[in-house]
């Protein structure tokens, strides 16, 4: 740029002496010269003003980034800067340390659910015998009780075969047992629901 500036007033210069006919003596050279030097330094001086300017460089380049569905340390890196590859190319390997300890925790959870499953279908089976248990205290302090009244109903006359507190206390006894029923039928359903808890027919645990 520099040099293309000097050429160009140095043409200039030429041309006007020789369309003006200018003599070359002690005075006229110097002054093109000198002349010269002030405008090209006044136009270096504008040009360096005027250019932009940054301490720091920037590098623009295309990359395409590549990242791995998992993370991890890259453990080696098999292929060469800017050497094309082929599909199915190992590009990189990374340490299977976390990826192994994850695996070992997700398995230990997997078998850890596994006997979870387990304990609810013994809890289930536990529930459920207990309802069976219910049921039969409850149908047998309702027979008691609807016996009792019956009989003394059928005496007619006759003196009652039960007294009025052995018939007051198996109506307690057999609303005990339907209040126990109840529960034991409660429990049943929540271990059920618990136990066949299921997605797409694989258990939720």
């Amino acid at each position: 740029m520099d040099m293309l500036i000097i050429l160009t007033y140095t043409s200039i210069c030429i041309a006007i002496f020789k369309l003006f006919k200018i003599p070359l003596n002690k005075w006229s050279v110097p002054t093109a010269v000198l002349g010269g030097i002030i405008i090209l330094s006044a136009i270096m001086l504008i040009m360096n003003y005027n250019h932009p300017y940054a301490k720091y460089a920037k590098e623009i380049f295309i990359s395409i980034p590549i990242v791995p569905e998992i993370t991890g340390t890259v453990a080696t890196v098999d292929v060469e800067p800017n050497v094309q590859v082929k599909e199915g190319t190992t590009l990189f390997t990374l340490r299977s340390t976390q990826q192994r300890i994850m695996l070992a925790q997700a398995q230990a959870a997997y078998e850890e659910a596994k006997n979870e499953v387990l304990q609810n279908d013994e809890t289930l089976i536990a529930a459920t015998a207990n309802v069976k248990k219910a049921q039969a205290e409850y149908d047998r302090s309702k027979l008691l009780y609807n016996r009792g009244i019956t009989a003394n109903k059928n005496a007619g006359d006759h003196a009652a075969p039960y007294s009025q507190h052995e018939i007051d206390s198996a109506y307690n006894l057999y609303i005990q047992a339907e209040g126990e029923l109840s529960e034991a039928k409660s429990d049943q359903r929540r271990e059920r629901l618990v136990t066949e808890s299921t997605i797409l027919g694989e258990d939720t645990n």
